[in-house]
Protein backbone atom coordinates (compact mmCIF):
# COMPACT_ATOMS: atom_id res chain seq x y z
CA UNK A 1 0.00 0.00 0.00
CA UNK A 2 2.78 2.48 0.82
CA UNK A 3 4.28 1.58 -2.55
CA UNK A 4 1.28 2.70 -4.60
CA UNK A 5 0.64 5.54 -2.58
CA UNK A 6 4.29 6.57 -3.19
CA UNK A 7 3.90 5.65 -6.87
CA UNK A 8 0.62 7.69 -7.48
CA UNK A 9 0.72 10.46 -5.44
CA UNK A 10 2.84 10.54 -2.68
CA UNK A 11 6.24 11.09 -4.46
CA UNK A 12 4.72 14.56 -5.02
CA UNK A 13 5.06 15.60 -1.93
CA UNK A 14 7.77 17.53 -0.03
CA UNK A 15 9.53 15.52 2.61
CA UNK A 16 6.73 12.80 2.44
CA UNK A 17 8.49 11.39 -0.28
CA UNK A 18 11.77 10.92 1.47
CA UNK A 19 10.00 9.69 4.42
CA UNK A 20 8.11 6.90 3.17
CA UNK A 21 11.31 6.26 1.12
CA UNK A 22 12.94 5.63 4.59
CA UNK A 23 10.19 3.72 6.08
CA UNK A 24 10.52 1.19 3.10
CA UNK A 25 14.02 0.07 4.44
CA UNK A 26 12.19 -0.05 8.28
CA UNK A 27 9.80 -2.28 6.95
CA UNK A 28 12.38 -4.86 5.22
CA UNK A 29 14.55 -5.01 8.23
CA UNK A 30 11.02 -5.69 10.68
CA UNK A 31 10.23 -8.28 8.16
CA UNK A 32 13.64 -9.78 7.96
CA UNK A 33 13.83 -10.02 11.25
CA UNK A 34 10.29 -11.60 11.30
CA UNK A 35 10.88 -14.03 8.52
CA UNK A 36 13.75 -15.23 11.24
CA UNK A 37 11.72 -15.75 13.98
CA UNK A 38 10.44 -19.36 12.91
CA UNK A 39 14.35 -20.39 12.78
CA UNK A 40 15.33 -18.88 16.17
CA UNK A 41 12.42 -17.04 18.19
CA UNK A 42 15.32 -14.86 20.30
CA UNK A 43 16.08 -12.88 17.56
CA UNK A 44 14.99 -9.17 17.99
CA UNK A 45 15.45 -5.98 16.04
CA UNK A 46 16.97 -3.07 18.46
CA UNK A 47 15.37 -0.48 18.54
CA UNK A 48 18.89 1.48 17.98
CA UNK A 49 19.09 -0.34 14.64
CA UNK A 50 15.60 0.68 13.82
CA UNK A 51 16.43 4.46 14.28
CA UNK A 52 19.79 4.07 12.56
CA UNK A 53 18.24 2.12 9.86
CA UNK A 54 15.56 4.68 9.24
CA UNK A 55 18.12 8.29 9.73
CA UNK A 56 20.38 6.19 6.92
CA UNK A 57 18.01 5.54 4.72
CA UNK A 58 16.70 9.16 4.97
CA UNK A 59 20.11 10.65 4.63
CA UNK A 60 19.98 8.68 1.85
CA UNK A 61 16.87 9.33 -0.03
CA UNK A 62 18.18 13.39 1.09
CA UNK A 63 21.16 12.60 -0.54
CA UNK A 64 19.88 11.91 -3.65
CA UNK A 65 17.44 14.84 -3.61
CA UNK A 66 20.31 17.08 -3.03
CA UNK A 67 22.20 15.50 -6.23
CA UNK A 68 19.49 15.56 -8.31
CA UNK A 69 19.30 19.68 -7.41
CA UNK A 70 22.37 20.15 -8.46
CA UNK A 71 22.42 17.59 -11.24
CA UNK A 72 19.72 19.05 -12.97
CA UNK A 73 19.76 22.62 -11.83
CA UNK A 74 17.05 24.88 -13.59
CA UNK A 75 16.38 21.69 -15.34
CA UNK A 76 14.59 19.85 -12.01
CA UNK A 77 11.57 19.85 -11.33
CA UNK A 78 11.29 18.31 -15.10
CA UNK A 79 12.99 15.40 -13.84
CA UNK A 80 11.16 15.90 -10.62
CA UNK A 81 8.43 17.11 -9.72
CA UNK A 82 8.36 17.38 -5.82
CA UNK A 83 12.07 19.23 -6.72
CA UNK A 84 10.75 22.60 -7.45
CA UNK A 85 9.82 22.21 -3.40
CA UNK A 86 13.73 21.77 -2.03
CA UNK A 87 16.54 24.33 -2.13
CA UNK A 88 20.19 23.00 -1.44
CA UNK A 89 19.81 24.66 2.19
CA UNK A 90 16.81 22.96 3.45
CA UNK A 91 18.44 19.72 1.93
CA UNK A 92 21.92 20.74 3.62
CA UNK A 93 20.29 21.00 6.77
CA UNK A 94 18.21 17.53 6.26
CA UNK A 95 21.39 15.95 5.88
CA UNK A 96 23.16 17.28 8.95
CA UNK A 97 19.94 16.59 10.66
CA UNK A 98 19.73 12.53 9.41
CA UNK A 99 23.27 12.07 9.00
CA UNK A 100 23.91 12.95 12.87
CA UNK A 101 20.75 11.19 14.13
CA UNK A 102 21.78 7.94 11.98
CA UNK A 103 25.43 7.92 13.62
CA UNK A 104 24.24 8.10 17.64
CA UNK A 105 21.54 5.35 16.51
CA UNK A 106 24.53 3.28 15.70
CA UNK A 107 26.64 4.66 18.81
CA UNK A 108 24.14 3.76 20.85
CA UNK A 109 23.20 0.14 18.97
CA UNK A 110 26.91 -0.70 19.60
CA UNK A 111 26.65 -0.14 23.04
CA UNK A 112 22.79 -1.13 23.70
CA UNK A 113 22.43 -3.67 26.32
CA UNK A 114 20.88 -6.40 23.60
CA UNK A 115 23.57 -5.48 21.80
CA UNK A 116 26.32 -6.62 24.30
CA UNK A 117 23.97 -9.44 25.67
CA UNK A 118 24.14 -10.76 21.63
CA UNK A 119 27.49 -10.37 21.15
CA UNK A 120 29.55 -10.17 24.52
CA UNK A 121 31.53 -7.50 23.92
CA UNK A 122 30.89 -3.23 24.35
CA UNK A 123 33.42 -3.27 21.64
CA UNK A 124 31.61 -2.87 18.69
CA UNK A 125 31.63 1.28 19.80
CA UNK A 126 34.97 0.87 17.97
CA UNK A 127 33.48 0.83 14.50
CA UNK A 128 31.71 4.13 15.02
CA UNK A 129 34.53 5.94 13.59
CA UNK A 130 34.59 3.95 10.45
CA UNK A 131 30.29 4.96 9.88
CA UNK A 132 31.51 8.65 10.70
CA UNK A 133 33.84 8.53 8.43
CA UNK A 134 31.37 6.67 5.98
CA UNK A 135 28.46 9.27 6.36
CA UNK A 136 30.77 12.43 6.14
CA UNK A 137 32.50 11.00 2.89
CA UNK A 138 29.76 10.33 1.39
CA UNK A 139 28.37 13.67 2.18
CA UNK A 140 31.30 15.26 1.35
CA UNK A 141 30.80 13.61 -2.14
CA UNK A 142 27.27 14.79 -2.98
CA UNK A 143 28.13 18.56 -1.70
CA UNK A 144 30.82 19.05 -3.68
CA UNK A 145 31.95 16.48 -6.37
CA UNK A 146 29.64 15.51 -9.56
CA UNK A 147 29.13 11.82 -8.22
CA UNK A 148 26.26 10.00 -9.19
CA UNK A 149 22.83 10.50 -8.16
CA UNK A 150 22.45 6.58 -7.36
CA UNK A 151 24.06 5.64 -3.67
CA UNK A 152 25.37 2.31 -4.67
CA UNK A 153 27.04 3.77 -7.56
CA UNK A 154 28.87 6.22 -5.57
CA UNK A 155 29.87 3.54 -3.39
CA UNK A 156 31.04 1.22 -6.28
CA UNK A 157 33.62 3.65 -7.43
CA UNK A 158 34.45 6.09 -4.48
CA UNK A 159 37.91 4.41 -3.64
CA UNK A 160 38.10 5.71 0.38
CA UNK A 161 34.46 4.60 0.45
CA UNK A 162 35.32 1.20 -0.47
CA UNK A 163 38.38 1.25 2.01
CA UNK A 164 36.09 1.99 4.90
CA UNK A 165 33.45 -0.16 4.21
CA UNK A 166 36.22 -2.79 4.05
CA UNK A 167 37.79 -1.76 7.16
CA UNK A 168 34.67 -1.83 9.18
CA UNK A 169 33.59 -5.31 8.08
CA UNK A 170 37.26 -6.11 8.95
CA UNK A 171 37.12 -4.48 12.09
CA UNK A 172 33.36 -5.91 13.06
CA UNK A 173 34.40 -9.59 12.53
CA UNK A 174 37.70 -9.14 14.38
CA UNK A 175 36.13 -7.56 17.30
CA UNK A 176 33.51 -10.45 17.23
CA UNK A 177 35.54 -13.45 16.21
CA UNK A 178 39.21 -12.42 16.52
CA UNK A 179 40.29 -11.70 20.13
CA UNK A 180 39.71 -14.23 21.68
Amino acid sequence: VSNLLYSFWLKHHVLIDVFLIANGFVLRAIAGVELLRPIDATIQLSPWLMVCTFFSALFLGLSKRRRELANAGQGATQQRAVLRNYTPELLDGLLNVSASAALMGYALYTIWPGTVDKFHTEALLYTVPFVAYGLFRYFYLVRVSETSEDPSMVLLTDRPLQITVVLYLASVVWLLYGRH
